[in-house]
């Protein structure tokens, strides 16, 4: 599903983007969910995955509960309202606004690089040569 003519915006994005914005109580699904969805977005932001992965790294991340970790995060987790951004009836605006608002949630994650886990290793620690970001931490 692409949600607008602007940047490329899939359901996927919007569906990760929203389940760590909500990351609900700290139990076992809760905390699933939002590491597996995490994931996603740390791939897609800071090492470029291409969408046509991010299913099978999803289904690879639920079959490891050692990988899920509970992250300490200030609340609110981001600064837009999935509703507002939706309800915009330009499809160009509400494209660039679902890829900001989307980048704003990572930002609150993103000091937690080092705990959100890929095959046991932090994702921080094995990006591609050249990235911009340092690892925080």
């Amino acid at each position: 599903m692409t949600i607008g003519a602007g940047p490329q915006v899939t359901g996927q994005l919007i569906g990760d983007a929203y389940a760590v914005q909500h990351p609900g109580r700290p139990e076992r699904r809760a905390i699933q969910s939002v590491c597996v969805h995490a994931i996603n977005l740390c791939v897609r932001f800071e090492r470029a995955v291409p969408e046509n992965t991010l299913q099978d790294l999803m289904r690879t991340a639920l079959r490891h509960p050692d990988w899920w970790q509970v992250l300490d995060l200030p609340r609110p987790i981001g600064g837009y309202n999935v509703g507002e951004i939706l309800a915009d009836p330009d499809p160009l605006t509400r494209g660039c606004a679902v890829q900001s608002w989307s980048e704003d949630i990572w930002a609150t994650y993103r000091p937690h690089l080092r705990m959100i886990l890929i095959g046991g290793q932090p994702v921080g620690t094995c990006r591609s040569p050249g990235h911009a970001h340092e690892d925080s931490g």
